[in-house]
C-alpha cells in the first residue's frame, strides 16, 4: 500500500471527491479545513491497527530493523490516520433511505415509483433495486441523486 495525500482546489471539489471515494467502498481521513485527504480500505485499515494504536515509543521500537519503504508505509499511515476527521462509506439503513427518497421524489411514474418501494419491502432489496432501477433505464438519474445524497452525507459529518 502507498498512501497519497490529495488536495482539492476548493470545498466543493473536495466533497465531491470525498463521495467519490467513499462511494467506492473506502475509509477517508482528511482535513476539511485544508481540503486534503486520503483514502483506504477497511482491510488495510485492519492490517495496521497494531501500529497505528500504539504509543510513539512502541512504534520506534516495533519498526526497528525493518525496511525503510514498510517504515515510510507506516508512517505515513499513522501520520494520516491522525488527520482530524474520519468518514467511512455511509452504512446500508442511510443509502436505503436514499432509495426510498429517489423512488418517492425523483420518478415521475407512480407505476415505477411503486414497484421501486414494493422490491425494497423484500428480500434482497439492493439487488432487486438495482434490477428495477436498470429494467426502466433510471440509472443514470439514480447514480446522480445517490452522488448528490452522498455530497450530503458528506457536507454534514464534516460540518461544511
Amino acid at each position: 500500500m502507498y498512501l497519497v495525500m490529495e488536495k482539492a482546489k476548493n470545498v466543493d471539489e473536495f466533497v465531491r471527491l470525498v463521495a467519490d471515494v467513499l462511494l467506492a467502498g473506502y475509509r477517508v481521513y482528511c482535513d476539511p479545513d485544508e481540503l486534503t485527504y486520503y483514502y483506504i480500505t477497511p482491510d488495510e485499515v485492519s492490517d495496521y491497527i497494531d501500529y497505528i494504536e500504539m504509543d510513539d515509543d512502541e512504534f520506534e521500537e516495533e519498526i526497528e530493523g525493518m525496511n525503510d519503504s514498510d517504515v515510510q508505509e507506516l508512517r505515513e499511515m499513522r501520520d494520516g490516520v491522525w488527520l482530524p476527521k474520519r468518514l467511512d462509506t455511509p452504512d446500508s439503513n442511510i443509502q436505503f433511505t436514499w432509495m426510498e427518497e429517489f423512488a418517492e421524489s425523483e420518478v415521475e411514474s407512480i407505476r415505477v415509483a411503486n414497484e421501486i418501494l414494493h422490491v425494497l419491502s423484500g428480500r434482497r432489496p439492493f439487488a432487486c433495486f438495482r434490477q428495477v432501477v436498470g429494467y426502466h433505464n433510471l440509472e443514470k438519474m439514480w447514480y446522480a441523486y445517490r452522488d448528490g445524497c452522498c455530497q450530503e452525507y458528506v457536507r454534514e459529518e464534516l460540518g461544511i
